[in-house]
This record gives C-alpha cells, structure tokens and sequence, in this order.
C-alpha cells in the first residue's frame, strides 16, 4: 500500500522550491527519488517541482511501495503465456523475445517468471529471485524454456544442465558466408576489458566454451547465413562470441557487437525471409519425475 504523506509550509519555508522543501521533510529521500512520486495541492492540481511555495501552501504526497527484487512480490498476467508442456513437476516455456527472464535492476515487475507465477507454482529451491529457474535467455533471444514446478525437478535439471547431459540448439543469422558447411567453435570467454556489458573470447581465464555450427541456409548477395548452432556449454549464451572469433561475422545481436538489425530488417522485407535474433528452438532432456522423455520444438516468431 502506498504512504500517504501531507504537508503545511510555515513561514520559515517561505520561496523555497517545492522539491527543496519536500526533500526536507523527507530526508530519507533524494530530490531525484522527490519527483517521481505524485504529489497534489489541496484542491487536487498538480504543481511543479520548480515553483516557489508560499506559507499555507497544503501538499499530499503519494510515496509508491517500493518493488523489490522478490519475483512474488510483483506477479501480474502482462502477456499470455506459450504453454509447450506442463505436469505436476515441470512447465515448458516459449519465451517471446522482449522478455526478461526475472527480476533484476531496472525490471522490478513484467518478467517471464512474474508471469508463470500469476498461472502456477515454482519451485522455491531457486530463491526468491529466481523461483524454479535452472537455465536463462536473454532478452533478445527467444526459445524452449523449462522451469522446475516441484523441488525434485529442480534438484535434477540443475543436476542435468550442470553435467551438460542435455541437448540445446539455436537458429542464428549472422552477417556473412562461410566457405564451411560444419564448423567445431571453442574458446574461453569472459567479460570485456573495454565494455563489461559485452562478453569476448580471452586466451587466458574466462569460462571454457564449445559450439558446433552448421549452415542451413545462405545468402550470397545479401552476405547473411543461417546457421544452427548445438552449445555443449553454456554460462550465458555465447553463441555470437564464438561468431565474431572467427573474424568472418557478427552475430545480430545488440551486446554481440555493432547494430545491424536495419539492415538485416531491409533484406527481410526483399526476400520475405523471417530474420530474428538467435532462438532457441530445441531442448530436450529427460522429465525428472517420471523419466519420460520431452522433447519440444518451437517455431521462430
């Protein structure tokens, strides 16, 4: 429930600015924090932050709860769910691109787990950040994505994708044409010295990595291919690092390297082709319960 707060100015506060004066009362906010919340005079109109207050001036102020970081704290239904497979133990995902994952810095309410949690359960053993997340995408990426429901699931599909016993595959398009059909990528990556939000291949420390890729499609004129890519690892998802090792490419993906997304939408529209970023399409495992097998493919959208 929000804090509802009201203020009298006294003559001592006469010509202060408004946010000066409210910073004052409420020391335990900032002037920055001050404008975000609504405040309203007596009579219900809105003043501005940078006027002069006067003695008798009356003001409400509606200080919003704060959102924390516990993804039950803030479930909402914001968009419908794709639903590929769902038991007593696990719910299977397909994650729309746009989408954060959980709640993190900037993105306190709308996350993907937000929303299952508002249609099911999830296995607390992730934490209260992460309820029944054992894998990630990013946001960009769209794809198959499994989530532990009970705390036997949880326990053996962090058991699974830790020991890699697992298969995870990814349709990329990526800026120019190999002169290979298949190609076997590994390398070590780690965050980028010059831009932390940007991983990159390292030759010593980081994190091992191995990706077999292979073309499916090609085109020559517009130099952009289609590849799919199997990730035997997979910390975060490096797939376009791997790309730009080999100095032929970038892949299309915004903390990949540059921007070319316009263009790229360019040559979609000349060819009617369906270009998107990198998507996981395919992950099978086994269902920790019952052992049956699951194996769900989803389409690019």
């Amino acid at each position: 429930m929000n804090d509802i707060r009201e203020f009298v100015v006294s003559d001592t506060d006469e010509l202060v600015r408004l946010d000066k004066y409210l910073a004052s009362q409420m020391p335990e906010f900032s002037r920055s924090e001050i404008q975000r919340f609504t405040v309203r005079r007596a009579d219900g109109t809105a003043p501005k932050f940078s006027e002069k207050i006067r003695m008798g001036d009356a003001f409400r102020v509606e200080i919003p709860t704060p959102k924390t970081d516990v993804a039950t704290d803030n479930v909402s239904s914001d968009f419908e769910l794709d639903i590929l497979f769902e038991d007593d133990d696990i719910i299977v995902i397909n994650k729309p691109r746009g989408v954060v994952m959980y709640p993190s810095a900037g993105n306190k309410t709308g996350t993907l787990v937000q929303n299952i949690l508002a249609h099911t359960n999830l296995s607390a053993l992730g934490g209260a950040t992460r309820p029944g997340v054992v894998h990630r995408l990013d946001k960009d990426t769209s794809g198959v994505m499994v989530f532990a429901k009970s705390d036997a699931a949880f326990r053996e599909l962090v058991k699974t994708f830790s020991e890699h016993n697992l298969t995870r595959k990814y349709i990329a398009f990526v800026w120019g044409v190999p002169n290979w059909e298949v190609a076997d990528i590994t390398g070590n990556i780690a965050r980028s010295s010059r831009n932390r939000q940007k991983m990159t291949m390292v030759k010593t420390g980081g994190k091992p990595s191995h990706t077999e890729v292979a073309v499916i499609n090609a085109w020559s004129r517009a130099k952009i291919s289609e590849m799919r890519c199997t990730l035997f690892t997979g910390i975060c998802l490096r797939t376009g690092f791997r790309y730009c090792a080999t100095r032929s490419m970038a892949a299309v993906h915004r903390a990949w390297g540059r921007c070319v997304m316009q263009i790229y939408w360019n040559f979609c529209a000349r060819t009617t082709a369906r270009c998107y970023m990198p998507k996981c399409w395919n992950s099978r495992t086994r269902q920790p319960a019952n052992r049956c097998g699951l194996k769900r493919a989803c389409q690019t959208i």
